[in-house]
């Protein structure tokens, strides 16, 4: 999706008061961590490419709209804590994507300023928010955006795979 609840909800539902808001949007996450959590599978090659990261000298931070939970979890599936350097999840910021707190976050985090990072994400709300906080972005396919709104990417990639298949051209290579 790639916002968070705090955003989500009220662009759905914009005269929802902030209270209501804020209990949809839990129950939301108590739902689908009940539902469907268990379904989420990762990427193929999703682990991969964060080894490849990792053995190319890169440091990997995680900034996500989810949950720290989530994430947690996500981590798990992927076998792929000892390939992260650390995480900013939505419950470590005010506000999630498309607004620039949590990558803010973990530029903060990482100890780097906007011209030493590079975010990889799938929906335009990744963009956004990291442009808005001056880090260029690469763009994949697999949130099934069109094109048109990854606009600002500095690249785009099928998926996770297609980086890795071409990781040595990609801006990831070039640091």
């Amino acid at each position: 999706m790639g916002k968070g609840a705090d955003n989500y909800v009220r662009a759905l539902l914009p005269d929802l008061p902030g209270s209501e808001a804020d209990r949809l949007g839990d129950e939301h996450g108590r739902l689908f961590r009940k539902h469907y959590l268990h379904r989420v599978k990762p990427f193929p090659h999703a682990r991969d490419l964060l080894a490849r990261c990792k053995g190319e000298g890169l440091r990997v931070f995680l900034a996500s709209s989810a949950s720290k939970s989530e994430v947690e979890h996500h981590l798990g599936l992927l076998d792929a804590r000892d390939l992260v350097d650390g995480f900013v999840a939505a419950d470590d910021v005010a506000h999630s994507k498309p607004c620039p707190d949590i990558f803010a976050a973990a530029l903060d985090k990482a100890g780097v300023g906007p011209d030493q990072a590079l975010v990889v994400g799938d929906t335009p709300y990744d963009i956004e928010a990291a442009t808005k906080v001056g880090v260029r972005s690469v763009a994949v396919r697999s949130g099934l955006f069109a094109d048109e709104t990854l606009e600002g990417a500095i690249a785009i990639y099928d998926d996770v795979a297609d980086i890795l298949a071409r990781f040595n051209d990609s801006p990831l290579a070039r640091g």
